[in-house]
């Protein structure tokens, strides 16, 4: 039986790709402002350190990839905003995303925690997890199960953490999935959000709850 699922798994295998990389970009994303409450007119990007590096970045939550624009002057922040950029050079893998959201509009004096993700991770039909999905897939009773935030799916969050005084507490890759039993149902369901190795960080330690004790999330 072991012999019989190798063979099979081999005889299932893809080519590798052709595509061949001289090396991983070590730059980092550099932002001159680390975001959360915002109320200036721009931002600046910096980090491409060698010749030949280039920063490209999104406004619309999107991971840059090598045709997003061209960073060459500051970006204007008009409202709400999520920056995603990333540094990029011929034959090298791109260096990792850096995430930053700009908030324009807070009127509280409460932590700030932003979650951004590529666009379809939530609402996408086939794919977002905080959707019903195609209608064929998911019974139509509570908790309507077969529904897409029933399945056991996890995808790539960039997580912040923002205390009162408008300070960064921590920003970090992370996973996240829907949380809960038939609450799952409601319209306004829960998130777990998970510090993994393979995200960077395996633990996630900020001071979330300080007035009852639980320093630690």
């Amino acid at each position: 039986m072991a012999v019989w699922f190798i063979l099979k798994r081999l005889h299932q295998a893809a080519e590798n790709s052709s595509e061949e990389f001289t090396g991983i970009t070590l730059s980092e994303i550099v932002f001159s402002h680390n975001g959360g409450e915002f109320n200036g007119q721009s931002i600046s990007l910096s980090g491409a350190a060698s010749q030949g590096e280039q920063i490209r970045y999104t406004l619309d939550a999107t991971v840059p990839n090598s045709q997003s624009p061209l960073y060459s002057s500051a970006i204007s922040i008009d409202g709400n905003t999520v920056v995603r950029a990333k540094v990029f050079q011929d034959d090298y893998i791109p260096s990792r995303t850096a995430s930053r959201t700009f908030i324009t509009s807070n009127t509280h004096a409460l932590p700030i925690v932003t979650l951004v993700t590529e666009p379809d991770t939530l609402f996408d039909e086939q794919q977002g997890i905080y959707v019903y999905g195609p209608e064929e897939n998911y019974e139509d009773a509570l908790p309507f199960f077969g529904a897409n935030f029933w399945q056991d799916w996890e995808r790539d969050i960039h997580f912040s953490f923002y205390e009162p005084s408008g300070e960064l507490g921590i920003a970090m890759d992370a996973g996240i999935k829907i949380f809960g039993a038939w609450s799952r149902a409601n319209n306004q369901r829960s998130l777990s959000i998970f510090a993994r190795s393979r995200y960077g960080f395996g633990k996630l330690r900020i001071p979330a709850f300080p007035r009852t004790g639980l320093r630690q999330l």
